[in-house]
């Protein structure tokens, strides 16, 4: 679809590679409007899915996922289109929490950093071309 489009911003590690990836795909962009974040795919055009990893040169350590609950509200707002030259631009809120595996014990499995926190918060602004 012509109007959805895929943001990511990332965070270079020291060789060069994304260290950190915050994703938001399924976003219909067609009018300025508020699209609500979740985890997983959607075809709701009034919701686009989000995703943030960390990863160590070619592999994921780290998954997160947006809190779908009431206390939160995970958002994307489009503030501005220009069709003509294809410039969109507008800010986000979302908080996340880590999906890591739990052992057979039922512990949790924080192998690489164990002070990495569970709930990450998210806000900023972004423009881009599509």
């Amino acid at each position: 679809n012509e109007n959805q489009i895929h943001l990511s911003i990332f965070d270079f590690g020291n060789y060069c590679y994304a260290k950190n990836i915050l994703e938001f795909s399924n976003l219909y962009v067609n009018q300025k409007d508020t699209i609500k974040l979740i985890a997983g795919n959607t075809n709701n055009e009034k919701e686009g899915s989000a995703s943030f990893f960390i990863t160590d040169i070619d592999a994921i350590v780290e998954n997160y996922k947006p809190i779908d609950s009431m206390d939160f509200n995970n958002w994307l707002l489009i503030q501005y289109i220009d069709n003509l030259n294809t410039i969109i631009y507008g800010k986000f809120s979302c908080t996340y929490v880590t999906q890591y595996e739990d052992y057979l014990s039922g512990e949790r499995e924080r192998w690489d950093d164990p002070e990495r926190p569970d709930t990450i918060h998210f806000e900023g602004s972004f423009a881009a071309r599509r």
